[in-house]
């Protein structure tokens, strides 16, 4: 196969990538490493694909590969590092990040990415001082405004954080992880009808997020008022009726509303019996709930 069938063949094949075809793109580039083993371009995008088709083992074994062949291209340093950050090789990813930007100081997605191992390492600083060279090439990026306001507040730097929130919904007014953060920071200074309002923004723009419901609700049982609480976790639990710390709480809220009057049956009566079938759903779904989701569950 000549040089030029090569690159005929790979630039077909990158364009069926880019269509989504990626079983016909994959076959492509298999072609041309069975003629080229060592072809840097089908290594790399055959890597990018395979980690797309849901492989990462093999796509860092593919894009590994293609640097051994090409150490100097930071775009393909760049993909390995965002495959080996997800199969949680946080150090080795961070390694790629920093040859890429070696490489292109002025790659900012390095940066970013950058943070986000660093952060998943809990070294917070490092973290926080990625994000802010991410963010000199990145003036108006939410997503990094974001990630930064949400490691500051890892280490305690409640104002710092605040603004960091503050400026990614300057930016992204609909960014519901954003009125998350920010509500969390109201809710350590105990402000606690502020955190109610960013709660409900950030459900006004991601309704079916079912955790967002149950911190609702928390907030609002700090409050007693019971039944706002109570109407949050139902819809948490219409939205997703497996999550353990729904069912605990709403249990709770029962309760709570019975000691006070609110429900005024005796022990025997339905509400009483729908808290005990609530506590009881709890303890059915905590083991596997707090496991997959890691809920903070208070059985």
């Amino acid at each position: 196969m000549s040089s030029d069938t090569i690159l005929a063949q790979l630039q077909q094949a990158v364009a069926l990538h880019q269509q989504g075809r990626l079983g016909d793109a994959q076959n492509l580039y298999r072609q041309i490493l069975g003629v080229q083993p060592a072809h840097f371009d089908a290594l790399h995008y055959l890597g990018i694909l395979t980690f797309q088709a849901g492989n990462p083992t093999e796509a860092a074994a593919l894009i590994g590969r293609a640097n051994e062949v090409n150490p100097g291209d930071a775009q393909a340093r760049f993909h390995h590092g965002v495959v080996l950050n997800a199969l949680n090789q946080y150090d080795a990813a961070v390694a790629e990040y920093d040859h890429a930007i070696r490489l292109a100081p002025t790659y900012d997605e390095a940066y970013v990415n950058r943070g986000n191992a660093l952060d998943a390492r809990k070294l917070f600083e490092e973290a926080i001082d990625s994000y802010t060279q991410a963010l000199r090439f990145l003036p108006s990026h939410a997503e990094t405004y974001n990630n930064r306001g949400n490691t500051q507040k890892m280490l305690g730097r409640i104002d710092d954080a605040a603004a960091d929130f503050d400026k990614a919904i300057s930016l992204k007014p609909n960014y519901a992880d954003a009125y998350v953060g920010r509500a969390d920071i109201a809710w350590r200074k105990g402000e606690i009808e502020v955190a109610i309002a960013h709660f409900d923004k950030a459900i006004q723009y991601s309704p079916k997020n079912a955790r967002l419901h149950i911190d609702r609700g928390n907030a609002l049982g700090d409050l007693k008022r019971l039944e706002s609480a109570l109407a949050s976790y139902d819809t948490a639990i219409q939205i997703n009726p497996n999550l353990a710390e729904a069912h605990n709480n709403r249990g709770k809220i029962l309760n709570d509303m019975r000691r006070r009057g609110a429900v005024r049956l005796s022990q025997s009566g339905p509400d009483s019996a729908e808290s005990a079938f609530c506590l009881r759903h709890a303890a059915a779904y905590a083991d596997d709930d707090c496991r997959l989701a890691r809920l903070r569950c208070p059985l």
